[in-house]
């Protein structure tokens, strides 16, 4: 699949929730497999900047259970143990989906918020980097979102709205979750239970390219 340069959000006031994610093209990459590179985000040119030399150094493998040395670390378990970014494709459902969700250490499947627990070993990715520490978890809410100026890591889309990567303590777990950014910014998140929980204080995950 050959497309534009990829596009990554700067958020110098806020990101619209309407931005149009291209979804064929998402699909089209995890159905077939497309691995180990950067998969093209959508954002319309108002909100965005064309991301050169060098561009994010952030990728999403192909998920079947093991970890790779290379992934990143999104979050932990009440009991310590550290947990993965993950990403799932949802398929099967009137509603097509790609969202981003938690890996536990152990389980080949990734656990995302989606109108309850969603929870799939098919279609399933793990966020990669060279350069983690360049991956940067910045606090937001209603107000604070206005001062973020990195470029806001994409984590999917869900009907018309890009989805962004966060995360928030729950139980004293910090879980991985789904992000809405617009006039009112919010998250999703799936607690233990598998009960989805909503939050307008979270943190989300940007990339920040002067971290070396």
């Amino acid at each position: 699949l050959v497309g534009p340069l990829p596009q990554y959000c700067k958020v110098h006031a806020y990101v619209s929730a309407k931005m149009l994610p291209l979804v064929l093209i998402f699909s089209f990459s995890l159905y077939w497999g497309i691995t180990d590179s950067t998969i093209v985000t959508p954002s319309p040119r108002s909100n965005c900047v064309l991301a050169k030399k060098p561009l994010p150094n952030y990728y999403w493998r192909k998920f079947e259970g093991d970890i790779p040395p290379d992934a990143v670390i999104g979050g932990h378990t009440s009991s310590g143990a550290v947990t993965y970014i993950g990403q799932v494709l949802i398929t099967h459902s009137d509603k097509n989906a790609l969202v981003p969700g938690t890996i536990y250490v152990g389980k080949d499947e990734v656990e995302a918020p989606f109108y309850g627990a969603f929870k799939s070993k098919a279609y399933t990715h793990i966020l990669c980097s060279d350069t983690p520490k360049k991956l940067q978890w910045r606090k937001v809410n209603e107000h604070e979102l206005r001062m973020i100026n990195e470029y806001v890591v994409v984590g999917g889309y869900e009907q018309t709205q890009t989805l962004f990567i966060g995360r928030a303590s729950y139980s004293n777990n910090l879980i991985v979750g789904k992000v809405f950014l617009g006039n009112s910014p919010s998250m999703y998140i799936l607690k233990p239970d598998d009960n989805e929980l909503l939050l307008t204080t979270f943190e989300v995950l940007v990339y920040e390219d002067e971290i070396f």
